[in-house]
């Protein structure tokens, strides 16, 4: 799950289906059973009309960058095709621009009502933190269901056309909270050194690793992600034996005491090897990857003047400030690929960069890395893996 923040930092978040925590608190909760708010929204360029008695509503809270919304679009084009015959209505809500979704859905179509909702309003009346996110509006114009769009099928919302419960599980919409380390004792001296590792009920998952600062804070994040962190790793790049769920989720709290990343690190491997058993080890492979290169006679990307490293990265857009070409190729590889992204552009200093691309469009990719002399091309390198193994930990 994806929260509503809207701008990630790739220096200071590491994605796990998730992002950011939204700091908007006062968000009101909606409950099952609730009259359902109005939609501060316009449809086809007008304001949304009222909820009609007899029919059912079913909105989605979405985005385009939201990578875990776009992989709802499926099943959700299936439910409207499914039910074209009945009394329901599909709304997508979004608060971005027109322009942004018209590209978009000229390649990734979606088949509800498109509610543009620019000043967030009906977010924030819903409640909305964490996307996507589906609210289903009963007969009489209550919420029947709050939930996830995967978990909607042709049934349940026969169901409730039917007068029936919808038999759904209730979405609790808790997002990633950055800062519930300080909770803990907030009158005790600062802590020295400590790793905390804790359950999470959070639906996203976030965390805050800044450079240079011996400090981990997460939340809702799953042991394969704990393990990213720990050894500086990329999902892509590591291979696991380790058996169980990775549902489940946790919150965690490292400090070194000599303010060191790689001894931040060194702690939560020791914490993770014990709570979890496992072994790891890097290994190199020979394997195809993603090379990312300079076009020959095209110009440079822009030299940046800047000393301090800055920037965001989302699904169709990056805009980084003073970043070293390798960051670039890495982030490439996180958000477009899902794979290693080597950088051979030989490219020494720190750059300036904005790549703006329609999600899921390999053409519209490959012209926003053109327009800065870039290119990526497929060939066998020497990559390193991290491989994970179970082992049996003392006492079982």
């Amino acid at each position: 799950m994806i929260p509503v923040k809207r701008r990630i930092y790739s220096l200071l978040m590491l994605l796990f289906l998730s992002a950011s925590t939204n700091s908007r608190a006062d968000k009101p909760k909606l409950r099952i059973g609730d009259t359902a708010p109005p939609l501060t929204a316009t449809i086809e360029g007008h304001p949304a009309e009222s909820f009609q008695k007899g029919r059912i509503y079913v909105i989605e809270f979405w985005a385009t960058w939201c990578g875990a919304c776009l992989a709802t679009f499926n099943h959700v084009n299936g439910l409207v095709h499914a039910l074209k015959n009945e009394p329901i209505t599909f709304i997508s809500v979004t608060d971005e621009k027109k322009v942004n979704v018209d590209l978009l859905l000229k390649t990734r179509p979606l088949q509800t009502r498109i509610a543009y909702d620019r000043e967030s309003k009906t977010f924030d009346t819903y409640g909305v933190r964490v996307i996507p996110h589906t609210v289903v509006v009963g007969k009489d114009g209550k919420i029947v269901a709050i939930t996830n769009p995967l978990s909607l099928t042709k049934e349940v919302l026969q169901d409730v056309l039917a007068s029936k419960p919808a038999n759904l599980p209730e979405k609790t919409n808790i997002s990633a909270d950055l800062e519930w380390d300080k909770q803990i004792d907030a009158n005790a001296p600062e802590a020295l050194a400590q790793v905390i590792v804790q359950r999470s009920n959070a639906d996203s998952g976030a965390s805050h690793f800044r450079p240079n600062s011996g400090q981990i804070i997460g939340d809702g994040i799953s042991i394969g992600a704990l393990i990213q962190i720990a050894y500086n790793a990329q999902f892509f790049e590591i291979k696991s034996k380790l058996p169980g769920d990775d549902k489940k989720r946790y919150r965690i709290s490292v400090r070194s005491p000599d303010g060191k990343d790689a001894t931040a690190r060194t702690l939560l491997r020791g914490v993770l090897s014990t709570l979890v058993g496992f072994s790891a080890r890097w290994l190199e492979e020979e394997t195809p990857v993603l090379v990312l290169t300079h076009i020959s006679g095209a110009a440079k990307p822009t030299f940046s003047t800047k000393k301090k490293y800055d920037g965001f990265a989302r699904s169709g857009e990056i805009d980084y400030v003073a970043a070293p070409m390798r960051e670039i190729a890495l982030t490439l590889g996180m958000i477009a690929y899902n794979n290693n992204v080597v950088d051979e552009t030989g490219y020494k200093d720190t750059y300036d960069i904005k790549l703006s691309w329609i999600p899921g469009n390999k053409k519209s990719f490959e012209e926003a890395l053109k327009s800065h002399g870039l290119k990526i091309k497929k060939e066998k390198r020497k990559v390193r893996r991290l491989y994970i193994q179970p082992v049996q930990r003392a006492g079982e």
